[in-house]
């Protein structure tokens, strides 16, 4: 098998998924879609130019204008916007989307310089949960790890670039090799460094995507006291029937992405604030959109019917019936849907190691026996 296949963006299609299942990175050459993204960031912000391009240092000043861009970009589920052309060429729905990882890595003094100023919050630095945005300053070496380490159903891909050019001493560190044997996290140490074999050999340009399979072991790039770069990461769900949040609580529906009005109650919720009370006419079906809305005030019998009838995903028709508390024959409406469902979703596995862990992620029949247990 081929480790590592190199494409360009127009090229990127469902007939991939085959080749990410088996383990190959794919490297998309000179997409434009970085570009996108690192405009949007120099949108208020001059000296990005020199930061990138000559990787010159920053005054706290900018730091701080350009902490502020990355995370008003992430809040307000950006990134995946400005991807979503790209993510959709693997049209294998429902997908779910995160809201784009930034990682940016100074120097130690400079980095040492930040921590003592008063410009930046605690989160900057450090998440506030593991299953949290993570922190806009990577404080260190990620460990070695597969991004799922639990049973899970989904494909899920990551997309990895940088914002400006890059060694081969500068890329994400895979282990292709690796990838069905039985491995699992590990502290990032020389030693199991070395017990790994060598990595994925590759060189990325701004405007080069690596993409990979999310239970590949990896770790971050090399790291020294004089490392300074930015790298974005997003991660997809393809063929997802559930929320993922078992795995990261800011993971989305792609369609709230396509749809401004969506997005925009999307970021809301996601920040732990309320959505708007009233649907607007512009915004297309939402489960998650729906669900938050339940808690402020009831739906009407309607409304839950109409759910029912628009959703595909036994997971949603039970969060449905244990949000609202219907009546006995809407909870057998969604009891009747979810079953004809369940067996319209494939029983394809896309793991490549048998995990040991509890399962985390809730079947079609999980969901099913939650509504029967709301029917006692």
């Amino acid at each position: 098998m081929k480790k590592i296949m190199e494409i360009k963006e127009n090229e990127f299609s469902i007939n991939h998924i085959k080749n990410l299942s088996e383990g190959t990175l794919i490297i998309i050459r000179n997409s434009p879609t970085p570009h996108k993204l690192r405009n949007e960031l120099k949108k208020k912000n001059k000296n990005l130019n020199d930061f990138y391009l000559k990787k010159k240092k920053l005054s706290t000043k900018d730091i701080k204008t350009l902490t502020n861009r990355i995370k008003s970009l992430r809040d307000n589920y950006k990134i995946p916007y400005l991807f979503k052309e790209l993510i959709e060429k693997i049209h294998f729905k429902p997908i779910k989307i995160d809201n784009g990882i930034s990682r940016l890595v100074f120097d130690s003094k400079t980095l040492s310089n930040i921590e003592k100023c008063d410009f930046f919050e605690r989160e900057d630095f450090k998440r506030q949960s593991p299953d949290s945005n993570t922190e806009t300053f990577m404080p260190g070496s990620a460990n070695i790890h597969r991004d799922f380490n639990r049973p899970h159903d989904h494909l899920q891909i990551n997309f990895w670039f940088p914002m400006h050019d890059t060694s081969d001493e500068e890329v994400l560190r895979i282990w292709p090799d690796l990838y069905k044997e039985n491995i699992l996290d590990m502290p990032n140490s020389e030693e199991n460094i070395h017990a790994l074999g060598v990595p994925a050999q590759y060189q990325l340009n701004f405007g080069d995507i690596i993409v990979f399979h999310s239970e590949h072991i990896h770790t971050s790039p090399k790291r020294t006291s004089e490392t300074t770069r930015h790298t974005y990461e997003l991660r997809v769900a393809y063929d997802c029937h559930d929320d993922n949040n078992h795995y990261r609580s800011n993971f989305t529906d792609f369609k709230n992405i396509k749809n401004e009005k969506n997005r925009i109650q999307i970021s809301r919720i996601k920040k732990g604030l309320k959505p708007s009370k009233k649907k607007s006419k512009k915004e297309t079906f939402s489960e998650e959109i729906f669900l938050s809305r339940s808690k402020i005030s009831q739906p009407s019998n309607a409304k839950i019917k109409d759910f029912i009838k628009r959703t595909t995903s036994p997971y949603f028709l039970s969060k449905v019936v244990e949000n609202t508390k219907p009546k006995y024959e809407i909870k057998i409406l969604a009891l009747r849907k979810a079953e004809k469902e369940k067996n319209r979703i494939p029983n394809e596995k896309y793991q490549p190691i048998n995990y040991k862990n509890s399962r985390t992620q809730i079947s079609p029949s999980e969901s099913i026996e939650k509504i029967k247990r709301e029917l006692l």
